[in-house]
């Protein structure tokens, strides 16, 4: 039975997520002695000796593990070679004719008959793919990788929405935090919700009471977890420089984007200074690996960030406007998009747009954010 593209693609960023462990032989197991053992017997070589299972073992015990074939091996029901999928493909090509809004498979290899690696393409720009022993698993951009080779598998459903770009039209992200109590997340799924933003730290510096349990229950349900945000009270360099070394020790190697919620009246009168202050804590977010967005409104964005934005180092952005009146629960999106904040700032492409505070999913108590998510939007 085909696997649903949704399903695919939430699959693929839930092994990024949860970093799972590049290991020779694995197809997506959980890491054990006893599974290690095992590929050691079936697979054990002077590359892929005993010492190297051993030290997967340590390295992974409890995660994910899988070499760059068998993480394919969940979603398609079948094990084989990257060569193998490549065979299978009900459509494939050369790169340069991939259809970039359409998630699928990716190759290396000098010619298609000597294919020897493989990744997912997301359908937006990046792929997930389980790199090597020392990398394991990567998100990282198509465009100059050396991928040369794409392929359409017949073990994906693409009647959901074979076009990412289509799917991101309508694609609905909430954000959460622990005001919204005990989240039953596959109920929220069950809601056709996409994705999810999840807020990290409180003013104190403390994690968001709620922050691991939204963390694993977005794990468990299968809901790509689009990032943190960090409301930001910070009016020097040095202190957003501590918020920003406190969310990496928070996310302990987690890899998401990090959103700055730039928003609080505190910062309203910090004119030139705020620019560095956003710098600042970007350059910590950015080399430590991390994704970096700012979250913000045009009420703050026109007055404060705007005059500064040619010295901001910033390409990805979350805006919010509620454009039925504050607090009210927008009903459509689609016919709505002259309301779309991206009109009200300059700034295009926005990666997603918070369109209401007060939305009723399942699964949450009371009210909740949403967002449309614009991730793949090339406007």
């Amino acid at each position: 039975m085909p696997k649903k593209i949704n399903e695919v693609i939430a699959y693929f960023e839930s092994l990024y997520q949860n970093k799972a462990v590049y290991l020779w032989g694995a197809n997506g197991e959980t890491i054990t002695k006893e599974l290690c053992d095992r590929l050691y017997r079936s697979y054990g070589s002077s590359s892929y000796n005993k010492a190297y299972y051993e030290s997967k073992c340590k390295e992974g015990a409890g995660r994910i593990g899988a070499d760059c074939s068998g993480a394919m091996y969940p979603m398609s029901g079948f094990d084989t070679t990257a060569q193998g999928y490549y065979n299978k493909c009900t459509a494939k090509g050369g790169i340069t004719s991939l259809p970039k809004d359409t998630p699928c498979l990716v190759f290396k290899g000098r010619t298609a008959s000597s294919i020897r690696h493989m990744g997912f393409y997301l359908g937006n720009g990046y792929v997930i793919e389980m790199k090597s022993s020392k990398e394991n698993c990567i998100k990282d951009k198509l465009d100059g990788k050396g991928w040369n080779w794409y392929g359409i598998p017949g073990w994906i459903d693409y009647s959901s929405g074979g076009s990412h770009d289509a799917q991101a039209a309508i694609a609905k992200c909430v954000d959460v935090s622990c005001y919204q109590g005990d989240i039953d997340w596959n109920l929220v799924r069950s809601e056709g919700i996409h994705s999810a933003i999840l807020k990290v730290i409180r003013k104190d510096l403390k994690p968001d009471s709620k922050f691991e349990q939204n963390w694993k229950g977005c794990q468990n349900a299968g809901i790509p977890i689009d990032g943190v945000y960090n409301y930001s009270y910070a009016v020097t360099v040095p202190k957003a420089q501590l918020d920003a070394k406190t969310v990496l020790s928070v996310l302990d190697g987690r890899k998401c984007t990090v959103w700055l919620d730039l928003e609080d009246p505190c910062q309203q009168k910090l004119g030139s200074l705020l620019k560095d202050i956003i710098n600042a804590y970007r350059d910590i977010i950015v080399s430590a690996g991390y994704e970096f967005g700012i979250y913000t409104g045009p009420s703050f964005y026109n007055p404060f960030i705007k005059p500064y934005i040619s010295q901001i180092a910033c390409d990805k952005w979350w805006l919010a406007r509620y454009y039925n009146s504050y607090r009210k629960m927008a009903v459509s999106v689609g016919p709505n998009e002259q309301y779309n904040p991206k009109l009200m700032t300059g700034i295009s492409p926005i990666h997603a747009w918070q369109y209401t505070s007060s939305g009723q999913v399942a699964g949450i108590r009371g009210n909740v954010d949403l967002s449309v998510i614009y991730q793949d939007k090339k406007k």
